[in-house]
């Protein structure tokens, strides 16, 4: 469904402040929609998170062998701890412009176009009857 005037003049108008607000904000905003992303992860902290969530589950091997539930939940927290420092070197970034990334076409399924005409038609005639 299409927006219409006054909704595109807030939606500029709400993006602008955001960006004048928060310019970080303001460059995710700004980037090429048309660019593929993809995700990248740093491969050193990978590494090192994994070394510590594994650190962690030796822990809490340790804990349930030595029957002492609070070296249990100190291991679980170092697990966490690791895949919480894996997770923050997860970042998207715009996909290089000379690949073989062509983005794949959607198969059209027969009638979409005629399913979403007909729920627009019913949304329409339910508003109407409640009037």
């Amino acid at each position: 469904m299409a927006l219409s005037e006054y909704e595109r003049q807030m939606l500029a108008d709400l993006e602008s402040q955001l960006s004048g607000e928060d310019p970080k904000f303001g460059e995710a905003l700004a980037h090429d929609s048309s660019a593929p992303m993809h995700w990248t992860i740093s491969a050193k902290k990978l590494i090192l998170g994994l070394i510590i969530a594994m650190l962690g589950l030796g822990i809490v091997l340790g804990g349930v062998a030595l029957e002492l539930v609070s070296v249990g939940v100190l291991g679980v927290i170092v697990v966490f701890l690791g895949f919480w420092y894996i997770s923050t070197g997860i970042v998207k970034k715009p996909g290089q412009g000379g690949g073989n990334a062509r983005p794949h076409p959607r198969p059209k399924i027969g009638g979409q176009g005629d399913f979403m005409q007909r729920q627009a038609e019913e949304w329409l005639r339910r508003i109407n009857e409640g009037k």
